[in-house]
């Protein structure tokens, strides 16, 4: 019995660990997700960037469709990744914690995000390969601590009694 349970622990921590070639992509993903942040000028808004997994992108579609023109509704006042309005690019800087694969196409990140301004942020994501892409499945922070999808779902919600 007690081997069964040595075993099973030597599986679990062996299926966290990262192969070289995955933790360079997704390094490379994350970089990217928040490049954005560091080189002072507008970009499109998170929600219109191709980097959500299907799942997600599929909710994101579908608050779009529904969110109010002319208000705010929670999830279109502020920025999802950088969980923030302002920041300074110059000195945005985003520092992995902790990386772990959950599965031969899902991993986990924990990050830490420094905006510049004397104010630092924690988040937590869940990132899905498709078709060879590492794209966020979900997002855990201060701001969303049940992830992205069920704000996404609970806005959705919420935005469909809205009147037309």
């Amino acid at each position: 019995m007690k081997l069964t349970a040595t075993i099973m622990t030597f599986a679990a921590a062996a299926s966290a660990v990262l192969a070289p070639a995955d933790r360079q992509a997704i390094d490379r993903a994350v970089a990217a997700y928040y490049r954005p942040y560091t080189i002072g000028r507008a970009s499109a808004a998170v929600w219109e960037r191709p980097i959500f997994a299907r799942d997600i992108a599929a909710l994101v579609a579908h608050w779009r469709r529904v969110m109010p023109a002319d208000d705010l509704d929670g999830l279109n006042d502020g920025d999802w990744l950088c969980l923030c309005q302002d920041w300074d690019h110059s000195k945005f800087r985003v520092t992995t914690l902790e990386r772990r694969a959950l599965g031969p196409d899902a991993a986990e990140v924990r990050l830490r995000i420094d905006l510049g301004i004397g104010q630092t942020r924690e988040a937590r994501l869940l990132l899905r390969r498709e078709a060879r892409i590492w794209r966020i499945e979900n997002l855990f922070s201060q701001d969303f601590p049940q992830g992205l999808q069920q704000a996404l779902r609970e806005t959705i919600a919420e935005d469909e009694k809205l009147p037309k």
